[in-house]
């Protein structure tokens, strides 16, 4: 046998039997040691594609592992395996596994993590994410901004692919900050030794949204897309206009905009007049008075960059007047 799928198995289980398979799909109810999971790719050497996903049944705690991810070495290597898709509800079995597991001619890497306590693990996961540092760095230096997308719930992906590269990576949390989901993939970034920059995905702006996004100058392009309305009925939904007026930006002097580095804006089923789109770009550049003072004042001015902006599926165009607004941006 070469090929197996099974799901919704319960625990106890063991990977004793599981010999020779080329492709393997699980799909676990309950928490199973580290080790079965390892010893998988020890008795399937010519694995080329493993998927597992592993939820803790209801009311279970997540399973006490030995030792940080961080000082195990790496002792079995997965030669053939060029597909891996990790699901938990705890990142630390996904951190253990691969930093115990060797994989040099992966060529797609998918991690999802849901409904854990993130914040004092992201080290571990990022370490155990080196292995495929180099391979990271290449594709984003072939297509230079990698996909950011906010979902609802508290969900996050964050992308790296390129047509032309063979090599796609993408993380998935659930239920965490969205401080902590940016914090490791800056750390990923930082591993791969390039800056990050993203192209941020939104549908709707609720406003939980609105008290966390602001001020991060990795975002380069944002799409905004309000035809969808895929929020939780209880998400307070802000419009976007409204959003990026109301945001106070404290963290960067001299700067009325949330978005010190974006470079294009693409909006579409605006649920407002266009002018109050074009009124709200303009609070992006301080009033030159302002700016004459804080010159004199040695307070650094930052002056964002041009914007190419693309509006679609809009209410209301009042091209007499919406066309001059634009010359500025």
């Amino acid at each position: 046998m070469k090929h197996l799928r099974l799901e919704n198995i319960l625990l106890p289980w063991s990977s004793q039997l599981l010999t020779g398979l080329e492709t393997l799909s699980l799909g676990i109810e309950g928490t199973i040691p580290v080790e079965e999971i390892v010893n998988i790719f020890i008795k399937s050497p010519s694995l080329q594609s493993f998927r597992l996903s592993c939820r803790s049944a209801g009311g279970q705690d997540f399973p006490s592992l030995p030792t940080p991810a961080s000082s195990n070495p790496v002792h079995v290597a997965a030669n053939s395996l060029e597909d891996v898709d990790l699901c938990f509800d705890d990142p630390r079995i996904a951190s253990h596994i691969l930093s115990w597991v060797s994989m040099p001619t992966c060529r797609s890497v998918r991690l999802a993590f849901k409904s854990m306590g993130m914040t004092d693990d992201i080290h571990s996961l990022n370490v155990a994410l080196s292995q495929f540092a180099s391979k990271i760095g290449h594709v984003m230096s072939q297509v230079g901004r990698t996909k950011f997308y906010i979902w609802a719930k508290h969900r996050f992906e964050w992308s790296i692919s390129s047509e032309q590269e063979s090599f796609q990576f993408s993380l998935e949390f659930s239920g965490l900050p969205l401080e902590s989901f940016i914090e490791c993939a800056r750390n990923v970034a930082l591993a791969s030794a390039l800056p990050l920059e993203l192209e941020v995905y939104l549908r709707t702006m609720p406003r939980w949204i609105g008290e966390e996004l602001g001020g991060w100058s990795e975002i380069i392009k944002l799409h905004v897309d309000s035809t969808f309305q895929s929020y939780d009925q209880e998400d307070e939904v802000v419009l976007f206009p409204d959003y990026l007026v109301q945001t106070q930006m404290d963290q960067v002097p001299g700067l009325s905009w949330p978005f010190p580095n974006l470079r294009e804006l693409d909006l579409s089923g605006l649920e407002c007049p266009l002018l109050k789109v074009f009124d709200m770009l303009n609070r992006r550049y301080l009033p030159s008075s302002d700016v004459e003072r804080m010159k004199d004042l040695d307070i650094p001015v930052n002056i964002p960059p041009k914007l190419d902006i693309r509006i679609r599926d809009a209410l209301e165009w009042e091209d007499a007047v919406i066309m001059p607004a634009l010359e500025s941006h």
